[in-house]
């Protein structure tokens, strides 16, 4: 006979089983979803799984031996709910940027055995499945002004529609933030009036669109490097953004956006303004109202574009 009254319990840590023993068993053995997963003495009642799986309905089972013969299997299944990991839509390597690594690292999974850091992340198109148009619709994305991958992005989060894939290194923070301040949209420096220091030498590129467009004939360049700072306007008027100082040592970018992260809508952009040392850049008359945040991100123009740097923000 089966061992008597087996219950699954979520003890706050793993999965406590507790059952009766009305039989002279010589061993017992408890098995997980139909597989051998731990062999007990005799006297055992109570078993702690402290590495359950989550997220889906479990079946254990616990059975007696008795001269060597197998007995019949008690039951009982559970489901503990799942950690849902933060992520990035892309950030394959969850280090909160989206590069070419990404796209490397899903292709060298899909043919040449790999590591998958993050599938959820790979599946670009959060189709349930990794497959080669990810890869290439990331690629897509990144080089030739493609389709953004499906949320969550550019923002983390968690995914909106759940399949079987996860993520063995889910961000470390629920901001996936890539740990430098500033180097992305999502950790954009808060600052006020006045000046702010600033040095670009660590930062990495940012893949957020802008449009040289807006700013036609002032040589606005690929935003190498660049910084992002949040300012939210005390009062209504006109702003001027302004790196044009002597102490901003390389060629400039300077864009200006309003809206969060996840919808920027460009407001103005400069490249290289007239009258401003070092080939640097302003934006003026830019309307503010005063609560809103605008996003302000400062880059430069060419791969020798980063360094130590001043922005000063007015209202007039």
């Amino acid at each position: 006979d089966a061992p008597d009254a087996l219950s699954c319990l979520d003890n706050g840590s793993g999965v406590l089983l507790i059952w009766q023993n009305h039989l002279p068993y010589s061993s017992l053995t408890v098995h997980r979803q139909g597989s051998l997963y731990q062999t007990l003495p005799a006297d055992t009642s109570t078993f702690v799984d402290n590495s359950p799986i989550e997220g889906i309905p479990v079946i254990y089972e616990v059975m007696g031996t008795i001269d060597g013969e197998l007995g019949e299997a008690s039951q009982c299944m559970i489901e503990i709910p799942g950690t849902a990991a933060y992520f990035i839509r892309g950030d394959v390597t969850t280090d909160g940027e989206l590069d070419l690594s990404d796209p490397v690292i899903t292709l060298q999974y899909l043919f040449l055995g790999g590591d998958m850091p993050c599938a959820s992340a790979a599946d670009t198109d959060d189709s349930g499945s990794l497959d080669l148009a990810d890869a290439v619709s990331l690629l897509s994305y990144l080089y030739s002004g493609g389709t953004a991958p499906a949320p969550p992005h550019p923002l983390p989060g968690t995914d909106p529609t759940p399949d079987g894939l996860d993520c063995l290194e889910p961000c470390p923070e629920a901001d996936c933030s890539a740990g430098e301040e500033g180097d992305e949209c999502v950790g954009a420096i808060s600052i006020s009036l006045g000046t702010t220091d600033f040095d670009t030498t660590s930062m990495t590129s940012s893949i957020d669109a802008y449009d040289d467009l807006q700013c036609p004939g002032n040589f606005l360049g690929a935003m190498f490097q660049d910084i992002w700072f949040e300012f939210t306007a005390p009062g209504s008027g006109s702003a001027t953004f302004s790196l044009c100082s002597k102490d901003v040592l390389f060629d400039t970018d300077l864009v200006i956006y309003e809206g969060d992260c996840a919808s920027l809508v460009q407001i103005g952009c400069s490249g290289d303004t007239a009258g401003c040392p070092f080939l640097t850049s302003e934006v003026q008359n830019v309307p503010v109202t005063s609560g809103s945040s605008y996003l302000i991100r400062v880059g430069g123009w060419n791969q020798e574009g980063y360094g130590a740097g001043v922005l000063t923000v007015t209202i007039d």
